[in-house]
């Protein structure tokens, strides 16, 4: 299922909800004091918010990993299309990055850290930040409380991590991070460029490859993802955390 996952996102603009609109958005409320800062993308997917970093930091190193090649390849001609020199690729797990401690200004990580889970991925990464460098990350909530029992049930079911924003706090500050501020994507983060595309592609595949039980499976699973969002978006989103290390 996992590598029909990746087949079904491939060449989408995205793999999860955001915007390049709300990368700049998190970058602008970073307050480094270099301009060519040590850059980690963890799961950065085919990159289009590590085009963003590069284009922030032209004089930075932006380093990105994924476990799945073919979205560094993506990235990589996307680099080359655009001129930009700065982004280096290597296929990694986040869960056992081969690199030295206090390496990296900034962590940065949008819709991925809830494969390690979000307090795990906090403490993990920590050590590789140097003094005072800012881990930023995109992480699914409750934005409301009391969600109806069926999309409550739903994402309990899909992602048993899930919690509030407060709760998420909470986490940040057992981590031994500063919270420099956070904001919820904005609904059209989820459909302009994952929900809208993902749908055509669901589409395609029904008519032409559903016999396959297994990607009936994942047609199945994927319109009902989308159908919740388009009833209870009220409840959920990602939100972007800016947090600054504070102790080690």
């Amino acid at each position: 299922m996992d590598e029909l996952f990746f087949e079904l996102h491939e060449s989408l603009p995205r793999q999860g909800p955001g915007s390049s609109e709300s990368t700049r958005r998190a970058l602008s409320l970073l307050a480094l004091q270099t301009d060519s800062p040590y850059v980690l993308d963890i799961g950065c997917g085919p990159g289009k918010q590590t085009v963003e970093l590069a284009k922030r930091w032209p004089m930075g190193m932006i380093t990105a990993v994924d476990t799945h090649e073919p979205y560094l390849v993506e990235l990589e001609e996307h680099c080359r299309r655009e001129g930009i020199q700065n982004v280096y690729t290597s296929r990694e797990s986040m869960f056992s990055l081969p690199y030295p401690e206090q390496s990296f200004e900034v962590i940065w990580s949008e819709g991925a850290i809830y494969i390690m889970g979000f307090p795990e991925g906090l403490s993990a990464w920590k050590p590789l930040l140097k003094p005072g460098g800012y881990l930023v990350v995109s992480e699914l909530n409750w934005i409301r409380p009391d969600p109806p029992d069926e999309i409550r049930q739903f994402w309990e079911d899909e992602y048993p991590g899930i919690t509030t924003i407060e709760g998420a706090l909470h986490h940040i500050k057992l981590a031994g991070y500063e919270l420099e501020d956070h904001f919820i994507l904005p609904n059209k983060d989820w459909y302009t460029e994952y929900y809208t595309p993902l749908s055509q592609r669901i589409d395609q595949w029904k008519e032409e490859r559903s016999s396959d039980p297994a990607v009936k499976a994942l047609i199945n699973f994927t319109r009902e993802e989308i159908t919740m969002c388009d009833t209870y978006s009220r409840w959920y989103s990602y939100v972007f955390y800016i947090l600054r290390s504070i102790s080690h």
